[in-house]
């Protein structure tokens, strides 16, 4: 089993004066189109819009759910 750091693909805002919520990553600067399109920097846009209540979820199944509600909602 393959084991990361968080730290290993994605970088948290250090401020912590965002709006939403306070779990905002920044995107890792990147020179060539592998790291840019890679997986962790294609779900960053999507993470940050995310509201406050979706990410502090009280459980991951809560979590699923509004993402659910979300994506039916459109």
């Amino acid at each position: 089993m393959l084991t990361l750091m968080k730290n290993e693909l994605f970088n948290f805002a250090a401020t912590s004066c965002t709006r939403g919520h306070d779990f905002k990553i920044v995107r890792k600067h990147s020179v060539v189109n592998a790291r840019a399109f890679h997986f962790s920097n294609r779900v960053i846009n999507d993470w940050n819009a995310l509201s406050y209540s979706q990410v502090h979820a009280c459980s991951f199944a809560a979590f699923k759910r509004s993402l659910t509600c979300e994506i039916g909602s459109d």
